[in-house]
């Protein structure tokens, strides 16, 4: 699968159109949503195994500017999660959110000199400490998988 030209060299979050919708309605991404955890990524396993960017209070990001498609294992979420029929990819404004976000490159980085053993995404799993406001949005777009394609949604 080639990766989609509409997410490269930028800085997303994805979710479904039910959580897009609560994103709405609280203005907010929160970094701990109400949503049960084994509806969430990597959570099979007990809090202690939760993964690494929830273990330090942050949502995750896609950081799709600087990364080697051949060596980076994107496909379980890009352009959408296999156990998804849609995907709603949020564009992250960084400029506006100062010092909470952390690209995917500091995150491995983090990672190592924490010694820690919990889930990420290397190379493009980049974190935003904190909540995202929906003011930090650039660009809303939805995936279908049925039709293979990406739409605008705001």
């Amino acid at each position: 699968m080639k990766f989609p030209t509409e997410l490269s060299g930028r800085v997303w979050h994805t979710t479904n159109l039910e959580r897009y919708a609560m994103i709405v309605a609280d203005g907010v991404i929160n970094a701990n949503p109400d949503i049960p955890d084994n509806e969430r990524w990597g959570t099979g396993l007990g809090e202690e195994h939760f993964p690494f960017v929830r273990s330090l209070g942050g949502v995750s990001v896609f950081d799709f500017r600087n990364f080697d498609v051949d060596v980076t294992d994107w496909g379980a979420f890009v352009p959408c999660r296999t156990d998804w029929q849609s995907a709603v990819w949020i564009e992250i404004d960084i400029s506006v959110l100062g010092n909470s976000f952390i690209s995917g490159q500091s995150i491995r980085e983090l990672w190592h000199k924490m010694d820690s053993t919990r889930k990420f995404m290397t190379q493009i799993e980049g974190a935003v400490i904190g909540s995202i406001p929906t003011s930090a949005f650039k660009k809303i777009l939805h995936y279908e998988q049925q039709s293979s394609s990406f739409n605008t949604l705001a």
